[in-house]
């Protein structure tokens, strides 16, 4: 498990058991939002039986999802989760409780644009197994059923 730098960095600590030590790497917070991707990629290399995950934010992902190339290149095993919220999440949570709600550069779209560059359409790009994931309290509109 390879985890980025941000609030799902914080979930996978909280929610993910880890069986095995030395099976999740981080930057513990000393890092950039983009570490994840290349850092699954050398640990694949690394350790090429066992089976890598990237669990990211959507901007971390967008730091570094040119990598997505190389993984095909290369035909790289690794399993990719990207938590889309549409925002820096740990940036905007920090805004919330310690300046007052003063939101600045943390949407991952400006207000008069259409919309943001969508991480399930670049993995589609990249694999024909792509999963586009919802939580089972969204609405049930043109979509699949909750992963």
């Amino acid at each position: 498990m390879v985890t980025d730098v941000g609030q799902h960095q914080m979930w996978e600590a909280q929610y993910y058991h880890h069986n095995r030590p030395r099976t999740l790497i981080t930057s513990g917070g000393l890092g950039t939002m983009g570490f994840a991707l290349p850092a699954a990629i050398g640990a694949k290399f690394a350790k090429p039986d066992s089976e890598v995950w990237v669990v990211v934010g959507d901007g971390g992902f967008q730091m570094t999802m040119s990598e997505l190339a190389t993984i095909v290149q290369e035909k790289i095993n690794i399993k990719i989760a990207i938590i889309n919220n549409g925002f820096l999440g740990m940036v905007r949570q920090w805004q919330e409780f310690f300046y007052d709600k003063r939101y600045v550069a943390t949407p991952l779209v400006a207000p008069d644009l259409p919309r943001s560059p969508t991480p399930s359409a670049f993995a589609a790009s990249a694999s024909p197994n792509a999963l586009k994931c919802f939580p089972p309290s969204a609405p049930r509109v043109n979509r699949p059923k909750p992963c």
